[in-house]
């Protein structure tokens, strides 16, 4: 815990983060792992130069510049979606 009022039995609401302007990014959790630990992290997940260039190149094949009401409703937009995360995992998990 990041010494918040707001933290019980385990738990904390992330509704003061949002309040004060935050988003995601803010969500982030840093935690000391031992050199056990850490070797137990799948290694897809650790940033590396080799991971940075797989998500950019996933970033610009897949992301949308735009995305209308109507595409929510598409099902080639559900079919590029799952693609896309089917991709995105074999990125993350697969490494």
């Amino acid at each position: 815990y990041h010494g918040h009022g707001n933290q019980t039995s385990g738990a904390f609401t992330a509704n003061w983060t949002w309040r004060n302007g935050g988003g995601p990014a803010c969500l982030r959790l840093r935690t000391l792992l031992t050199a056990k630990e850490w070797n137990a992290v799948p290694s897809g997940v650790k940033f590396t130069d080799a991971l940075y260039w797989k998500l950019k190149t996933w970033i610009e094949k897949n992301y949308r510049d735009r995305l209308l009401p109507k595409d929510l409703v598409d099902p080639d937009f559900f079919r590029e979606v799952r693609e896309a995360m089917r991709a995105l995992d074999s990125i993350l998990l697969y490494v």
